[in-house]
């Protein structure tokens, strides 16, 4: 019994140091989330929700490189195999000569992009994903805060 009082003492103790609850501890939070404010210059999340925000304080632009393939008949997202990764995000489109508009087949992080299988459609040594397989546009567009 000793033990389990002691063990609880000290839970307790951490718990206070870390974890402070009540108005007390949302008083922390929100001073530290406007010191985030101030620092980013991005406004603090001020809407009262009944079951409080979900743990999402700031909802902020990320500054990602994107780079726009595009082809007529597109069948996989390509990248040469030598050739230096500068982009974060790679969008693989299709021009459409009968109604000269182009669309958006999906996209990829580098770092899939770059792991991906190695083919060589007669054009030399690419990394490619095919086109079924690519993340959807939607995703996308919500990550990058697309104005609509």
């Amino acid at each position: 019994m000793l033990w389990t009082e002691a063990e609880r003492r000290m839970r307790n103790r951490v718990s206070q140091q870390h974890n402070i609850s009540g108005p007390q501890g949302q008083f922390v939070g929100l001073t530290v989330e406007a010191a985030f404010q101030i620092a980013s210059g991005y406004p603090m999340n001020l809407r009262r929700l009944p079951n409080g925000d979900g743990g999402i304080d700031f909802v902020v632009p990320l500054r990602f490189l994107i780079s726009i393939t595009g082809y007529r008949e597109p069948r996989c997202l390509l990248h040469p195999k030598n050739k230096a990764f500068r982009c974060d995000i790679y969008v693989l489109g299709q021009y459409i000569d009968e109604d000269t508009i182009s669309e958006f087949l999906g996209w990829e992080y580098r770092q899939k992009l770059a792991a991906a299988e190695i083919i060589d459609l007669g054009y030399g040594p690419n990394h490619a994903i095919e086109a079924g397989k690519l993340r959807k546009m939607p995703e996308l567009f919500d990550r990058i805060m697309h104005l609509r």
